[in-house]
């Protein structure tokens, strides 16, 4: 009787309910708005509920800290009402392209501000992990129950929490282990349909869609479930069981209707339709209406009835409390279904005419954001803000004008963001706490850090610095970080030393070991700035055993919050054992690396870096490519590892894949090329640019397509080519320092003979045009390019490609300074072994090239072994040393099968020991990986026809030769007539 009293006087005040805000105690405003809410009037429930919050946190403010304090606060009224509005926001995460709820913004500012002022209250906790999963922030959700069950591991509402992250994320095993820790901390949690609903949703993630089907049907047999209970039966239940609520009775339904249509695989399910038209019977009216409609439009629209899907959410009435959902739900339907942008923000448009207010201005605004339409997205932002000026909006619309580069606009929002006059209730009482209980925050950090993070985007390095001095220790880091990017070593060392040296209220706390951890590890890059490398190795040592000491700290946390700081432990341990590494101390690097991946099984850096230091490293790869299969670098190690063992097919067929998955890949293209080569299949190279031409359009203008052909052509001997399309690749920023490397190598020696000696043609105009070429395309390289040591050899080839004693003689010396800093430099030693030979020091060479036969063999310096096998190899064949010569040509051919200058020497050593059949083989191979584009290897291999009494075979080559090079000498005469006569009878 008395209830329908209060309902009756609280009609008699809804005229203007807003006029009768001001002045109400926060209880009459809290049963106000709860009267208004059991009536279906949402929209006149919330301001007084939000009313009620901010009385009781005005009362508390003015109260001085102690019991008092707590009891005028009134937690549990603030969290019922937070609960109610939660429950009204479903029990869904919000998908990226939904717009935010307005009432998940006041739920978090009144959570926010609760738990700053009772962070002990459980029910709070819960709440804001619960806000956090409805919002879409799976990972902060995720991470806030972890908290929760640290302190309270018997809470299984948290379990069932996280099991639905799991869901949410496909992680159905997971799912299940978080579903039987529900179980354990409570077995009366098997007759909740909560633990039905999620149990279900996990057998459909794993698709057991007849588990699912059982688990419920049993659900739909609980009490409350399939039809609301009456006072009697309410008053039968046990008080262990709780009645359902509404969503969860909604989700049972639309669950078994979504398993039937699965297990079905039809459009239209007759058992699927008749539990559909049960919920909208008896949800009709509620605040679950919208759902079930759009669950019944869902399966018209997977009938292919869009239009039916979308006339049934136009039968809400825009006087219906849930008009707003069936808006949105409408909106999505056009975007996602339609692609129909104007319908789309109509939608919204409709909503914004019937209530023009801080919240519709606000959904208008993030729907523009999905469509990309940032200009009017700030527009509508602006608009809500003459409602209500609130921080959080001017940092949505900063982040927005980011988007469209303008970004001194976006720094005056930024500013207005961080300095402006708190009005906000929620923020107004949060100013009035930390005075009465002295507690200091004088800023945002958060507004802070976006802000010195967009000046320092433009390089407004000393307003970042401004703005980061007056932030708190986290981003007091920050600072360091951009003094380091200055290279002003010692202030980024004070600020560090400033931020280390803190007061710490429990110094072995989670948070902060977080911060000494990242502290060290700043000052790490700092020293190693400074080339103090022995403070680098110490502040390295101390990161990590501070590290492993939040390890330990966070034995009990998730799965995925434990794997995270493991890869930070395994980071650490890798920029040691990098620094080891170049010292050349393997043992400790190794060590270091061992370490990282026992941290991190996973770790791709320690596990390649493993890979490289080890002979074998097979099972590093594999084990690598087992957890990231795309992961080019794998597979480029493991083909050299099955190339080396002389398995072609599958050392291709790792590369092969990945240009399946990505034909646009340059970088696994230019490699595969590579290796090609070295098996000797380089005809198999040209379905490769098909493919890439057919997966992209534009593929013919990409540089890295351009440099991939310019090395397929240089490869087959086609230097003019080569030329033309590494010129297209020249002016990229990736693909660039390579092409032009390449082109250089091209014009100092167009006829590939790899060893660079001196030629009958060197002095003509051509050659010195050429030579001029080259120097002028080096002049082009990028300034960190040319600090390369291919770049500084290519410099003394190009010295050295003059024939001018004095220049080579320069050359050598710049090469004898890089040999004496690096004795094993293959490159250098071919450099300095070229110089020898041009020089007639033919002794000297030798020496130089024997120590390259001496050194292992790397495969980043491939054709610089290749080149010194080959010219020790002539150099042996000059000297009649032909079983030496043959070894170093079948060690150029092992490694690389399209090598045509070995296939030569090994048929000009067959021909001298007049074996002209089996040299007539080995210069056909030559011929072959030449293009059959040289005029000598052409004449040879004709000649050994001619001698193996091979007539049509050698007349054959005759005509190629003489069609290419029509004025090559004495090939008709000597061979092309004599093979003609040995034809005749």
């Amino acid at each position: 009787m008395r209830l329908q009293q209060m309902i009756s006087s609280s009609r008699d005040m809804q005229m203007d309910p807003r006029k009768q805000l001001v002045g109400d105690p926060p209880v009459l405003s809290y049963l106000k708005g709860l009267i208004a809410w059991k009536q279906g009037d949402q929209a006149e429930a919330v301001p007084y509920l939000e009313r009620c919050i901010a009385g009781q946190f005005e009362l508390a403010a003015n109260s001085a800290p102690g019991f008092d304090l707590f009891n005028t606060l009134c937690p549990c009224r603030i969290t019922s009402i937070i609960r109610l509005m939660l429950n009204s926001l479903g029990g869904e995460p919000r998908s990226p392209t939904e717009a935010p709820s307005p009432l998940m913004t006041k739920v978090n500012r009144a959570l926010e501000l609760l738990g700053k002022q009772a962070p002990g209250l459980l029910e709070c906790q819960i709440l804001q992990a619960r806000a956090l999963y409805l919002n879409g922030n799976l990972d902060a959700a995720q991470r806030k129950s972890a908290d929760i069950l640290n302190t309270n591991p018997e809470e299984y509402t948290v379990h069932l929490l996280i099991c639905n992250v799991y869901v949410y994320q496909d992680k159905p095993q997971l799912a299940m282990s978080a579903l039987d820790q529900a179980v354990s901390s409570n077995f009366a949690v098997r007759e909740t349909p909560m633990y039905h609903i999620v149990n279900a949703k996990v057998l459909m993630a794993s698709d057991k869609l007849d588990d699912a089907r059982k688990v419920l049907e049993s659900a739909m047999n609980l009490p409350g479930v399939r039809v609301a209970l009456n006072p009697t039966q309410r008053a039968r239940l046990q008080r262990s069981t709780s009645e359902p609520s509404l969503h969860e009775r909604a989700t049972v339904y639309l669950l078994l209707v979504e398993v039937l249509c699965k297990l079905s695989k039809l459009p239209d399910v007759p058992e699927a339709k008749k539990y559909i038209t049960d919920a909208i019977r008896e949800f009709e009216g509620t605040s679950e209406e919208v759902r079930v409609t759009v669950a019944d439009s869902e399966m018209a629209i997977a009938r292919g009835d869009v239009e039916g899907a979308l006339k049934k959410l136009r039968r809400i009435p825009d006087t219906s409390p849930h008009f707003t959902k069936a808006r949105m739900a409408m909106a999505d339907i056009y975007l996602k279904h339609r692609k129909d942008k104007l319908s789309y923000v109509k939608c919204y448009l409709d909503l914004v005419d019937r209530n023009g207010d801080y919240d519709s201005y606000c959904m208008l605004g993030e729907a523009f954001m999905q469509i990309q339409e940032c200009e009017k997205a700030v527009k509508s932002f602006e608009s809500a803000l003459e409602f209500a000026p609130r921080d959080s909006e001017l940092v949505a619309i900063a982040g927005v004008v980011v988007i469209t580069h303008n970004y001194q606009r976006a720094i005056d929002y930024f500013n207005k963001a961080t300095y402006m006059p708190r009005s906000n209730w929620s923020l107004q009482l949060e100013q009035q706490w930390q005075a009465a209980t002295g507690v200091l925050n004088k800023s945002n950090w958060a507004l802070h850090l976006e802000l010195a993070n967009l000046l320092m985007r433009l390089k407004q390095w000393q307003a970042a610095t401004g703005v980061l001095n007056k932030s708190n220790w986290a981003l007091q880091l920050e600072l360091a970080n951009l003094l380091m990017r200055l290279k002003q070593w010692q202030a980024a060392t004070g600020v560090l030393n400033k931020c280390m040296e803190r007061e710490r209220d429990n110094p072995n706390s989670s948070e902060n070991l977080t911060i000494d951890v990242e502290a060290w590890n700043t000052m790490a890059r700092v020293y190693k700035g400074m080339m103090n490398l022995e403070s680098y190795v110490e502040a390295c040592g101390r990161a990590l055993e501070l590290q492993k000491q939040l390890l330990v700290k966070l034995r009990g946390e998730l799965p995925e919050t434990l794997q995270q700081e493991r890869e930070k432990t395994a980071n650490i341990c890798f920029g040691l054992a990098q620094y080891y590494e170049g010292e050349r101390k393997f043992d400790k690097a190794m060590e270091l690396y061992n370490e990282a991946l026992r941290h991190c099984e996973t770790h791709a850096q320690s596990l390649l870096a493993l890979a490289k230091l080890q002979l074998v490293c097979q099972q590093q790869c594999v084990q690598l490519l087992k957890h990231d299969p795309n992961n080019e670098e794998a597979s480029i190690m493991l083909a050299e590892l099955m190339f080396h063992k002389e398995n072609y097919e599958t050392a291709i067929y790792h590369f092969q894949q990945l240009l399946e998955r990505s034909p646009n890949h340059y970088g696994a293209l230019s490699n595969l090329i590579l290796l090609l080569r070295r098996a000797g299949r380089l005809e198999d190279v040209p379905k490769h640019f098909s493919n890439a031409e057919a997966a992209s359009p534009k593929a013919i203008m990409e540089p890295g397509y351009h440099y991939c052909k310019g090395l397929h052509q240089r490869y087959i001997n086609n230097p003019r080519e080569s030329l033309k399309e590494l010129n297209m690749a020249r002016k990229d920023s990736k693909w660039g320092g390579q092409a032009i490397m390449h082109m250089v190598e091209i014009y100092l020696n167009p006829d590939n003979d790899c060893v660079w000696e001196e030629k009958e043609n060197a002095e003509t105009e051509e050659s010195r045009a050429a030579l001029a070429t080259a120097r002028n395309l080096m002049g082009q390289m990028r300034s960190q390019d040319t600090q390369s040591l291919r770049y500084r050899v290519l410099e003394c080839y190009a010295q050295m490609s003059t024939k001018d004693f004095g220049q080579v003689e320069a050359a050598l010396s710049r090469l004898l300074d890089m040999a004496n800093q690096d004795p094993n430099n293959v490159p250098v030693l071919l450099a300095m072994a070229t110089g020898f030979m041009i020089l007639k020091q033919t002794p000297k060479a030798r020496n130089q090239l024997k120590r390259v036969q001496k050194i292992q063999y790397k495969s980043v310096e491939a054709d610089e072994f290749e080149r010194s096998w080959l010219l020790l190899a002539d150099i042996h064949i000059q000297g009649g040393k032909f079983d030496l010569a043959q070894d170093l040509c079948k060690k150029c051919l092992k490694y690389n099968k399209s090598c045509a200058k070995a296939w030569e020497y090994m048929g000009a050593i067959m021909e001298r020991e007049q074996a002209y059949k089996d040299a007539a083989e080995h210069y056909e191979a030559a011929w072959k990986h030449e293009n059959q584009a040289s005029a000598v290897v052409g004449y040879k291999l004709a000649f050994n026809y001619l001698k193996a009494k091979r007539f049509v075979e050698a007349i054959d080559v005759c005509h190629k030769v003489i069609k290419a090079f029509p004025d090559y000498p004495k090939i008709r005469k000597d061979i092309l007539e004599k093979a003609r006569m040995g034809l005749k009878p």
